[in-house]
């Protein structure tokens, strides 16, 4: 008869058991909080679905004007910008570009332009970049001095038709075309700080799928150069559109 419990041996047995057990569940368990992610993520562009829809009715069915990045070096995550940066301060949409116009003129919160996936240094909801005048959108809703522009972790493909440049219509154009998704257009800040395995893409009837990208085409589509600037990089973000997350 035993006086005093488990043995040293079956004491390290145990603990070897237990070991086994977290190794073998910590993956589980890291998967199942990237699905709860990638939906959080997927939830966030359906809002941001619904509300293009409810800008489009207020513009006769125009979705959300950007301009497309032929020439300079701001790309297409900047989403608002300071007056510092000298650029066109226009009557209806103020500094806001791309789907920026949607929270700085009221019909949703900047917070859900945040992928919850999204790792990329400094830029996320009310965080600052060190490394560039650019951030996340501030909570109160003022750029700090010194920083130009606040980013967003999602692209929005603010025209159609490349090279003859337009706006999506609601109830002319196909509600299937993809009009948001997760950042792609950098290879700093694509599949690799998103969702490893691929991107949440908007259509502009409001749904949402998840396109996968194993082996990092989208990525790499430039040979692993970005391709957010110029008219040749603005023609592949199209094609991305166009002929891959159609």
């Amino acid at each position: 008869m035993r006086r005093h419990g488990f043995t040293l041996i079956e004491l390290l047995v145990v603990v070897a058991i237990i070991a086994l057990l977290i190794a073998i569940l910590l993956p589980s368990m890291d998967r199942a909080r990237e699905i709860a992610r990638r939906a959080a993520c997927g939830s966030n562009l359906r809002q941001i679905g619904m509300a293009h829809i409810m800008w489009a009715n207020d513009h006769r069915g125009e979705l959300v004007r950007g301009q497309p990045e032929l020439d300079g070096g701001w790309g297409l995550y900047a989403i608002w910008y300071a007056p510092s940066t000298g650029l066109e301060n226009m009557p209806e949409i103020r500094r806001f570009r791309q789907h920026g116009i949607l929270a700085g003129l009221g019909y949703t919160t900047p917070k859900i332009f945040y992928c919850p996936s999204w790792e990329y240094p400094g830029i996320q909801y009310d965080q600052l970049d060190d490394n560039s005048s650019g951030g996340g959108w501030p909570d109160d809703n003022v750029l700090p001095v010194g920083q130009s522009y606040a980013q967003s972790s999602y692209n929005y493909r603010c025209v159609i038709n490349a090279p003859n440049y337009r706006s999506a219509r609601m109830g002319t154009d196909s509600g299937t075309i993809a009009i948001m998704a997760d950042a792609f257009i950098d290879p700093a800040r694509g599949v690799d700080w998103h969702h490893e395995e691929g991107y949440n893409v908007l259509r502009m009837a409001g749904d949402v799928a998840f396109f996968n990208d194993p082996q990092f085409e989208i990525r790499d589509l430039n040979g692993g150069a970005s391709y957010q600037d110029g008219a040749d990089g603005f023609l592949l973000q199209e094609q991305v559109y166009r002929d891959i997350f159609r």
